[in-house]
């Protein structure tokens, strides 16, 4: 009995020796699966990012309130060279002020920076080669949600005077409003009792400070675990009426806001869906069935008068095989050629034109050239 007893504490003395040796490893190596909409994968990634290359910020620094902006002065060439100047807007040329031009702000996402493609190849760029008379500045930023978009045009525009502003987004930018961290540490704005917004997650710390908050959140030891459980048990309210119901007041209230900041600079306002992937498929997308980035932009007609531009249509109605994710050269031409057009209709440009009667002659004779 005895010998028994002994044989079944060394067998049970294994398998814990064994089991302890064997979690250890599982969980090393386990990769946990997180929701699309959460923000938690975004935690995960950017704590795995921090211990392997010290901080994700090969390109970008950390912004007080925007979360991140691009460094100034950044030169990386290859096939897809990527340039900011000194204020740390997508360009290869230095900011300067030009009050004879038509200045145009645009601020968006890496639709709007141009990922995956060269300094030429991004549709503002492509936009100001449409008219001399065009001087656009890229403030888009990769990752940047309505909430961002909103915050660099509040800061910005009283700074470089434009004529008009665009604020393009495609549809992920609403649930990115609905975040803390999306790639890095960001702002949350709150929708309070009264409509009116409450920022809040700022001021933004460091890599280090970030870093170093996530842990003290989620701990050391079990943090993987812990972020998996916690966007486990946030999955549900994702597909909520509630969410939805919420996400659409709060990124309708947003956009409200970064129109009233143009319109208090004396600036017009144009809003931009940026219809992009399958849904711009001739073979996938139907021109008669709105997807969901159209219809959240025809729920904020409804109640709020803005000039805007809806691409999906016109893309599908072009019927040319799109690139899948971010746009190439043909996709940037097609969306600068939509807002061009669209600019000329404005009564931004019509404005700038009777203040200046030369530009609005020379204007005239580019245009017939350009027909």
């Amino acid at each position: 009995m005895r010998r028994l007893f002994a044989a079944a504490v060394r067998w049970a003395a294994m398998i814990c020796l064994a089991a302890g040796i064997a979690f250890p490893v599982f969980y090393w190596r386990w990769q946990p699966s997180f929701s699309y909409f959460g923000e938690n994968a975004w935690k995960y990634r950017y704590l795995c990012d921090y211990e392997l290359h010290g901080g994700f910020m090969q390109t970008h620094l950390p912004h007080p309130t925007r979360g991140w902006t691009l460094k100034p002065g950044i030169t990386l060439s290859g096939p897809t060279p990527i340039t900011t100047n000194s204020r740390g807007c997508r360009s290869t040329t230095e900011y300067v002020y030009q009050p004879e031009k038509f200045t145009i702000l645009a601020v968006g996402d890496s639709f709007t920076f141009g990922a995956e493609v060269g300094d030429d190849d991004v549709w503002p760029v492509r936009l100001e080669r449409l008219d001399p008379h065009y001087h656009v500045i890229n403030l888009g930023v990769s990752g940047y949600g309505i909430d961002q978009m909103y915050l660099a045009i509040k800061e910005t525009v009283a700074d470089y005077r434009p004529q008009l502003v665009i604020l393009a987004f495609i549809e992920e930018d609403f649930n990115r409003s609905m975040m803390s961290f999306r790639d890095y540490r960001k702002p949350r704005f709150v929708l309070e009792d009264d409509g009116s917004l409450a920022l809040t997650n700022t001021p933004i710390g460091n890599e280090r400070q970030t870093y170093a908050w996530l842990r003290g959140q989620y701990g050391r030891v079990c943090g993987k675990w812990r972020l998996w459980r916690e966007d486990r048990a946030a999955c549900p309210g994702f597909d909520s009426p509630a969410y939805e119901q919420q996400l659409r007041a709060l990124n309708y209230r947003l956009i409200d806001e970064a129109k009233q900041e143009t319109e208090r600079h004396k600036a017009e306002f144009l809003l931009v869906r940026l219809a992009w992937s399958g849904v711009i498929d001739p073979q996938l997308g139907n021109p008669d069935l709105p997807d969901p980035g159209e219809l959240l932009l025809q729920g904020y007609l409804k109640e709020h008068p803005v000039e805007y531009v809806e691409t999906r249509r016109a893309f599908l109605e072009a019927g040319h095989p799109w690139a899948k994710v971010h746009y190439h050269r043909p996709e940037a031409e097609f969306v600068a050629g939509l807002i061009h057009a669209k600019i000329q209709a404005m009564r931004a440009w019509r404005d700038y034109l009777s203040a200046h009667p030369a530009q609005g002659a020379n204007a005239g004779a580019s245009g017939a050239r350009n027909k």
